[in-house]
């Protein structure tokens, strides 16, 4: 059995797609490989849910995060725009995301109506709610041309209990919600047997892209390649890598280069997440 990585970006601002998808395509173009896309069909914000997680929760002290400012990830203009129109993030952008899957690319759902509502309010939702919004995310991909999706992440990471149950309900395959450091294979789910958790475990501490704490870590101990030949190692024969298009397909575009590099040195194949796991024996 070969090496595999999975390179995934989380589609969750107009930015994502409208400057970071065309970017990386043509980066995919000439590398010669194939990325997994998961994108919010909805908005971005949710000016209630945000108020509520920032003034609702008392919770002790958060992990430390390597995170970059929003300006610098989506550009002064790009921030304003997501600010004050808060526009559809796919459905308004339904050409990009065919073009990426007409090339190869694997377009699979990011949450539903809303990114901001389900990261911060999922974990309360019952399952008629989680229901009405998968579908919704499902139809408008459906409507955008992008059918028969298999992949699913949810924003935030945040997995609510009963969305594989949901999830199998319309036919989903691969759900990406989990993410550790180091070893972790893909598995089937205990709940459904038709459903594979496949984690995420090429990731910046507390669930940040791994690419934008790699910049925040160069600018003070450096060799960014060094460090991500070591967390490859560390994975083993399956890896899963984690970032956005906003900034994957701007200021880190050169080291996603070097990166996809440095893993074929280390002779894995760079697949979409459900060509992959049609590949691997670890499941």
């Amino acid at each position: 059995m070969s090496r595999v990585l999975c390179i995934r970006f989380d589609v969750d601002t107009p930015v994502c797609v409208t400057s970071g998808m065309e970017k990386l395509l043509h980066v995919a173009e000439r590398e010669d490989v194939h990325f997994t896309f998961f994108c919010n069909m909805g908005c971005s914000i949710s000016w209630s849910s945000v108020l509520r997680a920032r003034f609702g929760s008392r919770s002790g002290p958060k992990e430390r995060k390597h995170k970059l400012p929003m300006h610098q990830k989506l550009g002064l203009s790009g921030l304003l725009r997501t600010i004050a129109l808060n526009p559809e993030v796919g459905s308004a952008n339904a050409e990009m995301l065919r073009r990426a899957k007409e090339h190869g690319h694997e377009i699979g759902l990011h949450g539903g109506r809303n990114h901001s509502a389900w990261h911060h309010g999922a974990a309360s939702w019952d399952r008629a709610r989680l229901r009405d919004e998968v579908e919704w995310g499902v139809n408008a991909l459906g409507n955008a041309g992008v059918e028969n999706v298999d992949s699913f992440a949810s924003p935030g990471w945040t997995s609510p209990g009963s969305l594989p149950t949901v999830l199998g309900e319309f036919g989903f395959r691969f759900l990406c919600d989990e993410y550790h450091r180091g070893t972790r294979n893909p598995e089937k789910n205990a709940l459904r047997n038709s459903l594979t958790n496949v984690p995420t475990n090429i990731v910046g501490t507390g669930g940040v892209g791994y690419l934008e704490e790699s910049a925040v870590l160069d600018q003070r101990s450096g060799d960014s390649r060094e460090r991500f030949r070591r967390d490859l190692e560390e994975a083993g024969d399956f890896a899963m890598m984690y970032d956005h298009p906003c900034y994957a397909g701007g200021r880190g575009c050169g080291r996603l280069k070097e990166f996809i590099s440095v893993a074929r040195e280390m002779d894995f194949q760079i697949l979409p997440v459900q060509e992959a796991m049609s590949r691997t024996d670890h499941v």
